[in-house]
């Protein structure tokens, strides 16, 4: 790792694996049965990041990830243990705090490390580690549709002083980030550059063909001892309301805002999935780090309860995610839970070998956006144990992970989690908008409100029609249509049918303010080009049956015509998204503006003829 000032000049220090030589003598590890993990205390006794700590003393040999790769791997998979992790991160912690060079009290009030890297996931879930174990804040920062502004902004709010990522080398050509790094360091002048380290730094027998077994005797050898992180000046009358980390939101309704978690929160956050998860393998493949659900699952509960994540091998070359290769990967890694998008759901429910594979998992998991009821239909008849995950980064879990279904066909529903408590708030039309009130048994980590402590989400949920207890999430208030006569449409369910149509990769509604709706269409990726009126017809007739039946379940207000479909050629633009994901629509209002008012004025003039 390398210290980089502002001004860009590298301060070379000694390499990770030589920490060791200027502090205390190596950590010892004892052993324990495989099969067996040591829950930590849940009361908050033991600060989160001595955690590592105590997993290379009681579970050292316990798997805390498998790591598979794509190819015809010799190595095939490779088990990483909580000793080879804690031992990479103490290397790493003990060379941050001889790099983070400011006063005690200074550290007392919190130095925050950005993480702005594209790297492998275990080394970035390292680096997370490795913060948190040098007593400092972690803020991993989105490097999707991350312009520069918008990271200066979370920068300057969060009075971020260091930040890990990469600048490219003197005469060398830059990637995108390295170019937003760079601006955002000649924006800053406070904030420096830490180089992060490769995967080979942090776990050198991943660089070698054929990988040897870990060495856990060498590895502790190269290790140092690091004091307890209660004894570090950060940690001194240190309360549970102190910081641990910082996220942020999407920006899908402006700058990005910056959420910073207590140690109260995360506390709670990590633990909230329930202990039903302790050794089983959860496999997150193409789910970013930097995301809430990737830290909680990928972080929070291996620390807590003894999950073993599934992650592809680190590689020079990076792996980009696709449902092919996402299932592969969990095929091979042999996982007993899946979460993925809907859209990969959706493509898998088209191969019945893709199915096959799905049905002997303990679950499928779907969240961050709605799944098409056709396609959760036909997974749940061939036997998908599939189930509805649903939290925000603002208030953790809300929906209780249940995987003993008692009614299969009700896959879309759940129930609240138990600790919730929540407010709902009437919006009509048997949907609710729900707030989360702060509670001890469910902390929040920010409040939106100004009498009470509580976050108003402004999702909207539908409560079943028979069995009360359960609910399904429904879209955001935000994201209802307003027309002209002032009657009103939730998007929410048509798009969900229209996202199931093997042709339509994503679709978004539109017509705040006219007299009706419309539908803008993301061609799927196997559709080539539509660049005149004879493939534009050809197009809408093959999506027209699913619009047929989200038109069946919209009042009449809200059916879309033929006329008022908007087709997005696959060579052309695309909808713009947020770092999970999902539409960042008004966004993408304003980018396909001009296209939709000659729509809405190519379909008058249809009808002055008619």
């Amino acid at each position: 790792m390398v210290l980089l000032s502002n001004h860009n000049v590298p301060t070379r220090l000694f390499d990770v694996m030589d920490a060791c030589d200027t502090l205390q003598s190596p950590c010892t590890a004892s052993s324990t049965n495989l099969t067996s993990f040591v829950l930590p205390p849940s009361d908050g006794s033991i600060a989160f990041p001595q955690l590592l700590d105590f997993h290379l003393e009681n579970n050292p040999d316990y798997p805390y990830a498998v790591l598979v790769s794509l190819d015809d791997d010799p190595d095939e998979n490779v088990t990483v243990t909580w000793a080879e992790v804690a031992r990479a991160s103490f290397r790493l912690a003990a060379k941050l705090r001889t790099l983070v060079k400011v006063s005690d009290e200074q550290r007392r009030e919190g130095v925050r490390i950005a993480i702005l890297a594209n790297t492998d996931t275990l080394t970035y879930v390292t680096l997370i580690f490795s913060v948190f174990r040098a007593g400092f804040v972690a803020f991993p920062l989105s490097t999707r549709n991350s312009a520069a502004p918008a990271l200066e902004h979370l920068i300057q709010t969060t009075n971020t002083a260091y930040v890990i990522g990469s600048i490219a080398a003197p005469g060398s050509a830059p990637t995108s980030l390295e170019e937003t790094t760079a601006t955002l360091l000649a924006h800053v002048p406070t904030l420096q550059l830490l180089e992060f380290p490769g995967y080979a730094d942090l776990y050198p027998r991943l660089s070698m063909s054929p990988i040897p077994p870990y060495d856990a005797e060498h590895d502790a050898i190269h290790t140092p001892k690091l004091p307890s992180v209660e004894s570090f000046p950060e940690y001194k009358d240190m309360t549970n309301q102190n910081v641990l980390m910082i996220l942020h939101s999407s920006g899908s309704t402006g700058f990005h805002k910056a959420i910073p978690m207590t140690h109260r929160f995360l506390n709670f956050a990590f633990r909230s999935h329930g202990n039903s998860v302790t050794a089983t393998r959860c496999c997150l493949l193409g789910l970013p780090v930097f995301h809430a659900m990737g830290i909680f699952v990928m972080v929070g509960l291996p620390a807590t309860y003894g999950t073993t994540n599934v992650m592809f091998k680190p590689s020079s070359g990076h792996v980009i995610p696709s449902p092919e290769v996402v299932l592969r990967g969990s095929q091979r890694g042999r996982a007993d839970y899946l979460l993925a998008a809907p859209s990969y759901c959706a493509e898998w429910s088209h191969h019945q070998e893709s199915v096959k594979y799905l049905t002997t998992l303990k679950s499928l998991m779907y969240g961050g956006g709605p799944l098409a009821a056709d396609v959760g239909d036909r997974l749940v008849r061939e036997g998908v144990k599939v189930i509805s995950v649903y939290g925000m980064t603002e208030v953790a879990q809300i929906f209780a992970l249940k995987f003993d279904v008692d009614h299969p066909e009700d896959w879309s529903y759940s129930e609240l989690h138990p600790s919730l408590r929540a407010e709902f708030v009437p919006e009509g039309d048997n949907l609710y908008r729900l707030i989360v009130i702060d509670t001890d048994n469910h902390p929040i980590a920010i409040s939106n409100q100004t009498n009470v402590s509580a976050f108003d989400t402004k999702d909207l949920l539908e409560q079943h029609p028979t069995r009360r207890h359960l609910w399904k999430t429904m879209g955001r208030v935000d994201d209802l249509i307003v027309m002209s006569n002032r009657e009103k449409t939730n998007p929410s369910p048509m798009e969900s049918i229209l996202n199931g149509n093997p042709h339509i990769r994503a679709s978004m509604m539109f017509g705040s303010g006219r007299f009706q709706v419309g539908v803008a269409i993301e061609p799927a990726g196997h559709i080539c080009s539509i660049t005149n009126d004879e493939s534009l017809a050809e197009f809408r007739n093959l999506i027209w049956p699913d619009v047929e039946k989200a038109n069946t379940i919209a009042p009449q207000h809200s059916r879309i015509f033929k006329e008022l479909i908007l087709v997005i050629d696959p060579k052309g633009s695309s909808f713009t998204r947020t770092p999970k994901g999902s539409i960042n629509r008004n966004s993408t209002l304003q980018q396909l503006a001009d296209e939709i008012d000659a729509l809405y004025a190519a379909a008058e003039q249809l009808g002055r003829k008619a």
